[in-house]
């Protein structure tokens, strides 16, 4: 994954003048009919991000070598919404999740627009609750969520994730100690995790020798 030296927006042409896409748990179910989604993906250190978002806020967020895949699997998510390209406003969206993903920002707030099962959203809103540094097996994390033996169905959640990083799945490890699956690429979490590790001991001030 080379870095990429400019941060310049790239919202990626449409084929058609109204692509449709899916999302919301009733909406997900029907395809998303009706719901319009902005789109727009930028290089980051991680390869490229791509983030999508509704009138109510961020619904999808993933990484990869290169912009087309993820608008493919933005579309495959939403396959019966409109998707256009992002305005302004949201191409500035999109640079502060580029900081956040570069470590050149501590803190982003956006809203979500995130639907799901009633599990998946217990999960997903569990992992927001894990601070940066921290990790948790999916056992722990389902105990959290008052469901312990659910580790498998907690993976299954994980997996599921739309909004990389934002909602920090990568947070989530094996019970061996190993990093286990991502959606994203295992070494995109081995640098995510390596990053806030380091970031949470220069803050404690602890040695990183």
């Amino acid at each position: 994954m080379k870095k990429q030296s400019s941060k310049k927006i790239h919202p990626i042409p449409q084929k058609t003048s109204a692509q449709h896409l899916s999302m919301s748990l009733p909406t997900s179910q029907r395809g998303g009919v009706g719901l319009s989604i902005q789109q727009a993906s930028a290089p980051c250190d991680l390869g490229w991000v791509l983030a999508g978002t509704t009138e109510k806020g961020i619904c999808f967020i993933g990484l990869d070598d290169a912009p087309g895949p993820l608008l493919i699997a933005l579309q495959n998510r939403f396959p019966k919404a409109q998707i256009s390209a992002a305005n302004s406003a949201f191409s500035e969206d999109l640079m502060k999740i580029v900081a956040y993903i570069d470590s050149r920002a501590k803190d982003l707030h956006l809203p979500l627009d995130i639907q799901g099962t009633t599990f998946q959203q217990q999960v997903w809103r569990s992992l927001i609750a894990i601070p940066p540094g921290t990790t948790l097996t999916y056992s722990e994390l389902g105990e959290r969520i008052g469901r312990p033996k659910s580790a498998r169905a907690v993976a299954n959640a994980c997996g599921a994730n739309p909004v990389a990083v934002l909602i920090p799945c990568h947070r989530i490890i094996r019970r061996d100690g190993s990093v286990g699956g991502y959606r994203w690429g295992i070494k995109r979490k081995r640098i995510l995790l390596e990053r806030e590790q380091m970031a949470k001991k220069k803050d404690t001030g602890q040695s990183q020798d």
